[in-house]
């Protein structure tokens, strides 16, 4: 899931809840509704909106959107938000609250909370970088990667990223084999919005002369865990699993769940 935020004015919501379809007046206006990445939030707020008392953030599953999303800068800068090209259905959001400045009129996260949106960097090593190239070139692009080489450190590395997350690849020190079963890495799960780009990355997977398994439900995980897996040279193991159901029942109630083990009641890997 793409976590997006938005910051409604609370007539322009509520209307929005009740209509089924939210359109505030900058899509009129400008063709778009303006929504940022978490991190982006508090800035573009205090810049735009600063005093404003009158906000509901919103917290938007950008993998939901019926609407076309763009990343752009329009006022000439070099950051990208994202921007939706149409109403907002209430349903694709997860979360919504009110979003008061404090006595300055600036905007900022409670003190006390801490939001991770996604996992930022992964590092990988292997014993042969160009090996390991061959590999993973081709099955990153096929899952929508871009490829960055900078070294660091004196050692030559490779960096695959998209607009959420980055998985890199640096030289091993150790002639060690990868064991998946030892202390660090078991293995990888790259999510992917439904069952269908499951069967679409192993069809393109497989047609790199990848080995990935037949796309398929794993009951013992869960009823709708449904996905293909593959190796990695030297073992290291991965999967591209379809955004579960359970994933989205705890995206609409995090914020209530009590901190305690097992929240929902229930078993299996989340």
């Amino acid at each position: 899931m793409t976590v997006l935020m938005h910051l409604a004015r609370a007539t322009e919501w509520q209307q929005g809840k009740r209509t089924g379809s939210y359109a505030p007046p900058s899509l009129e206006q400008e063709g778009f509704i303006h929504c940022s990445l978490p991190h982006q939030l508090c800035g573009a707020a205090n810049r735009y909106m600063r005093g404003a008392s009158d906000l509901w953030l919103l917290s938007i599953d950008g993998t939901q959107l019926a609407s076309e999303m763009r990343w752009e800068n329009t006022v000439g800068g070099e950051e990208l938000f994202p921007h939706v090209y149409g109403p907002i259905d209430p349903s694709s959001v997860f979360a919504a609250r009110p979003f008061r400045p404090r006595a300055d009129g600036m905007f900022a996260f409670d003190d006390d909370s801490v939001v991770v949106g996604a996992v930022n960097h992964i590092y990988l090593t292997v014993s042969d970088l160009a090996r390991a190239r061959r590999f993973f070139d081709p099955v990153m692009d096929c899952l929508g990667f871009r490829i960055g080489v900078r070294p660091i450190g004196g050692d030559d590395h490779v960096h695959y990223f998209n607009r959420v997350t980055q998985v890199s690849l640096r030289p091993a020190r150790s002639p060690a084999p990868h064991d998946p079963c030892a202390p660090g890495l078991h293995h990888l799960c790259l999510q992917v919005t439904d069952r269908e780009a499951v069967d679409r990355v192993a069809t393109r997977l497989q047609g790199l002369g990848v080995a990935a398994t037949a796309p398929a439900v794993y009951a013992e995980y869960s009823a709708d865990y449904y996905a293909t897996f593959f190796e990695a040279p030297e073992g290291m193991r991965f999967e591209v699993v379809a955004r579960r159901a359970r994933r989205d029942e705890i995206a609409r109630r995090f914020s209530s769940l009590p901190p305690v083990v097992n929240p929902l009641a229930t078993r299996g890997p989340e």
